[in-house]
């Protein structure tokens, strides 16, 4: 198996209960409405197991369709004070925009509107049944929250809006290898984010709370180090994020506005050669963190190029986490000039007017051992 190097790029768009072992990590976040009081638009983003039955299924086409899947589950609220019961809000279903047939996932985003009854704190969550079976130990359950807060901010007059963020449902490193991952983090408010391990007491990840002993996390960076001497089999990664007002520099005395849980899968895999025996991002591909801009009726068009340093090995996948209405071509090649063969995906992407504020995209290749 051979480790593979995730990369995302940033756009900042400017416009005039279920069961079985098949959950794959997933966010959700929210930003406030301008024109209607206590009215949120929340944007989620979920993963599960392609091959657990046909609800979660997805390919190519139904890609291009804008086909949902993962129907039947609710987003829920909870008063942070008690004051009403809980509140249904939205399904669960998303539009499939990625999938992965060699690691086995679909993922996909959709967003809700919800007007509440007052500015809250609210608690938002979707809980269920079960991630993959876990070497970190946890009892599958998963739990995956953010808090709305919809009072007026001192420093900017403002209402709060959650940092976003996106990952790959699956992260793979090879034993003896160590690796750090970036985890993306934006805010719309120009907060400052950081990342903290989640914790129980605050509702945030379910069974898998304090679960993932494997990695040191960099709460400033937003950086988790992988270990190298990490136990082989699957683990669940659950991270918050938390924003703060830019000027913070002693966070242990601040209050964040608001926690977003963002959970994914890292699996470790024994040793199969050198560490370097890795796919690896060539050519036209984005900068890593680089950030585009994309005006009003404006498309973006990029190339995503990947080869193999051990010409014994191909390219299998290349692997995306994508914003709703990305176009990706289906993977291509060629021989470079010095006679390597080099697999491509083209990109395009032409942003609704809804799509308004900041995006990630995510993107890695994979060869056939994973």
């Amino acid at each position: 198996m051979a480790s593979t190097l995730i990369s995302c790029l940033v756009f900042a768009i400017f416009t005039s209960q279920a069961t079985a072992s098949h959950f794959r990590g997933g966010i959700i976040t929210w930003k406030p409405d301008e024109s209607i009081a206590n009215k949120v638009t929340f944007n989620f983003r979920l993963a599960f197991r392609r091959s657990y039955r046909s609800s979660y299924f997805c390919d190519s086409a139904m890609v291009a369709q804008q086909s949902i899947v993962g129907s039947g589950g609710r987003w829920y609220a909870n008063h942070d004070l008690g004051i009403y019961s809980r509140l249904a809000l939205g399904d669960t279903g998303y539009h499939c925009t990625d999938f992965s047939v060699n690691e086995d996932w679909t993922q996909g985003e959709n967003t809700f509107n919800y007007t509440f009854p007052d500015e809250g704190p609210w608690l938002i969550s979707y809980s269920g049944c079960c991630w993959i079976s876990l070497t970190n130990g946890g009892n599958g359950n998963w739990l995956l929250s953010t808090t709305v807060n919809l009072t007026i901010r001192h420093d900017n007059g403002k209402i709060n809006s959650s940092p976003i963020s996106a990952t790959s449902p699956i992260v793979r490193i090879q034993r003896g290898c160590p690796r750090t991952i970036s985890i993306p983090a934006e805010d719309s408010d120009g907060d400052k984010v950081r990342c903290r391990w989640s914790t129980g007491s605050q509702r945030e990840c379910g069974g898998i709370c304090n679960g993932f002993y494997s990695g040191t996390l960099d709460e400033e960076k937003c950086t988790l180090r992988l270990h190298s001497n990490a136990a082989l089999g699957w683990h669940a990664v659950a991270i918050t994020l938390e924003d703060f007002p830019a000027s913070t520099t002693n966070f242990q005395m601040a209050t964040p506005f608001s926690h977003v849980s963002l959970q994914f899968l890292v699996h470790v895999a024994p040793s199969s050669g050198p560490c370097s025996r890795a796919p690896v991002l060539t050519g036209q591909s984005p900068d890593d963190g680089s950030c585009e801009e994309v005006p009003d009726g404006d498309t973006f068009y990029s190339i995503i190029e990947a080869k193999h340093i051990d010409s014994s090995r191909r390219i299998a996948e290349i692997v995306t986490v994508t914003p709703l209405y990305m176009h990706l071509t289906s993977l291509l090649n060629y021989t470079d000039h010095v006679g390597d063969s080099v697999y491509y995906k083209n990109v395009s992407w032409n942003p609704k007017l809804s799509q308004k504020g900041r995006h990630i995209f995510c993107f890695k290749a994979i060869d056939e051992y994973g």
